[in-house]
């Protein structure tokens, strides 16, 4: 455009907008038509901006379509055009302009990038690949984030851990090269934005222990954090034979007897020092427990169960776990507890304790659950899920949802069978706490899901609703809603630290009520 057109557009649309302001909104369109045709789309385009920073949508949308009948494939008219379908909360005006610029310009990432995004958000992904995977070579690092989202959601984890991967490696380069505190801010928040879609690509990918190796290689594995002992452990346990050789829960202090009794013979056997780890722990013994697996960890540094124990020791000792555990109340289940929980007699006092308080609430469907021979195993540190013949199915298997190996699991439930480790049986406070508590919450939902189904379904569906009840692991199918649900009940009666709010729909208080009048049934039979 020539200094004298671009004058005379300017002059124009100043003359326009100051009618607009004026309130003089036809005598604009009518100044800016009289020239249109002389001068072209731009003085549309120009015209359609200004209104838009001026919030007159609707305006502006009546001068951006007047340019595209001058221009229908004016680039810049398209963008301007995108824009105000935005404001406008019209995804499908968005849409057509962006896909439009996509077809005006097909080498033009930014727009492709734009596209693909919508279609995200439409939740098309296959469609977003095929928008942006030309682009692959030569992606910037936004292209490569969203085309590495895409993948995810197309359920190419493995593309997508690849590709984010790449973008994680470059952005740790340009922190490590930045010669200012705002380029190194940059790369940091970029960093932020991108980790958890590559953990979760790697988790979809290659399993969620394998996740270590995310945080390894970002420098965040923090030696005094549990969680990474544990998820080495997890992540050693899925490529492990079984090492274990009694699948049944041993007292505590046969665990030290027989440990000591191993060590005497060699001080730096690893088996010697897992078990002498365990039966430490479980008695309370926390520091010394975790010096202890440590040094089995150093003996043996293939043991899964040496990494579950060190990290179970040293969130014990950090978070103060057996305390925590010792202020819940002392509740009554009544002898048939022991029916249902064939390890009863082996458990020490503060795991009776935690075991007594999970069920309590649910006490009345214990009588029928040991009718049923259901039962909940307590299985021992270095015991798998899938060592045991009812679950050996499942070894080398993921589950689908969370990406979680069935070799690594805490806890598992059926109908019939129930287990939970050990080593997390008295965490009563972190996030994947109160772990047997779930998984007999599962067991009572199978079996009484004829009589509690309904209602909590109900309740599921106003949850999933609304959208932000709970969480989305605790909404993706109903028994993982009361076992979730009922984790957080127990928070709250025993005034332990609450992950969740509580929402202002009244789901969660519906669903604790549910909780609190099942409390007073002594036999869920004759619900």
């Amino acid at each position: 455009m020539g200094p004298i057109r671009w004058l005379k557009v300017r002059s124009l649309v100043g003359r326009a907008i100051e009618l607009s302001k004026s309130g003089r909104i036809d005598e604009a369109f009518g100044a800016i038509e009289a020239r249109a045709a002389s001068l072209g789309a731009i003085v549309w385009i120009r015209f359609a901006s200004a209104l838009l920073m001026a919030a007159r949508v609707e305006a502006a949308q009546k001068a951006i379509d007047a340019a595209l009948n001058v221009e229908p494939n004016n680039w810049d008219a398209l963008v301007v055009r995108a824009e105000v379908a935005a404001k406008q909360g019209d995804a499908e005006a968005c849409f057509a302009a962006t896909r439009r610029l996509c077809d005006v310009d097909p080498r033009h990432q930014g727009a492709a990038v734009a596209l693909a995004e919508i279609h995200l958000d439409r939740q098309e992904p296959n469609e977003a690949v095929a928008v942006l995977e030309r682009f692959k070579e030569t992606a910037d690092l936004k292209t490569a984030v969203v085309l590495g989202r895409a993948y995810l959601f197309a359920d190419n984890a493995a593309a997508a851990a690849d590709l984010l991967g790449r973008v994680v490696e470059e952005l740790q380069m340009q922190q490590r090269k930045a010669i200012s505190g705002d380029e190194w801010a940059a790369a940091k928040r970029a960093l932020d934005e991108v980790m958890p879609w590559h953990e979760e690509a790697v988790g979809a990918a290659y399993g969620r222990e394998e996740t270590i190796n995310v945080a390894a290689a970002r420098g965040d594995l923090d030696a005094n954090a549990g969680v990474n002992y544990r998820l080495l452990g997890l992540r050693l346990a899925v490529q492990s034979e079984r090492i274990a050789d009694v699948l049944e829960l041993r007292s505590a202090t046969d665990d030290v007897e027989m440990g000591a009794a191993i060590l005497k013979k060699k001080k730096s056997d690893a088996r010697g020092l897992l078990l002498s780890g365990i039966g430490e722990l479980r008695l309370g013994q926390v520091e010394r427990a975790r010096r202890t697996f440590e040094k089995a960890c150093e003996a043996d540094g293939g043991n899964f169960a040496a990494y579950l124990g060190l990290g179970a020791a040293m969130d014990a000792e950090r978070f103060g776990l057996f305390k925590k555990a010792r202020a819940l109340p002392a509740l009554d289940v009544g002898g048939v507890a022991s029916r249902v929980v064939p390890d009863w007699a082996n458990l020490t006092d503060v795991e009776k304790q935690v075991v007594s308080a999970s069920m309590h609430p649910l006490r009345g469907a214990l009588a029928r659950l040991a009718r049923g021979e259901a039962k909940i195993r307590v299985l021992p540190i270095d015991v798998r899920a899938t060592d045991l013949p009812e679950f050996q199915d499942l070894a080398g298997v993921r589950e689908e949802d969370d990406h979680r190996a069935y070799d690594a699991v805490g806890g598992l439930a059926t109908e019939k069978l129930a287990v939970v480790k050990v080593e997390e049986l008295i965490d009563v406070d972190s996030e994947e706490g109160w772990v047997f508590a779930h998984e007999f919450a599962h067991m009572v939902f199978f079996k009484f899901e004829e009589r509690l189904g309904e209602r909590v379904q109900d309740l599921l569906e106003r949850a999933v609703a609304i959208g932000y009840v709970g969480d989305e692991y605790q909404r993706k199918n109903v028994d993982e809603f009361f076992a979730v649900s009922y984790t957080d009940f127990l928070r709250r009666r025993y005034g332990m630290r609450e992950e969740k709010q509580i929402d202002d729909e009244g789901v969660m208080v519906a669903l604790f009520d549910l909780f609190g009048e099942l409390d007073t049934v002594e036999d869920f039979s004759k619900l």
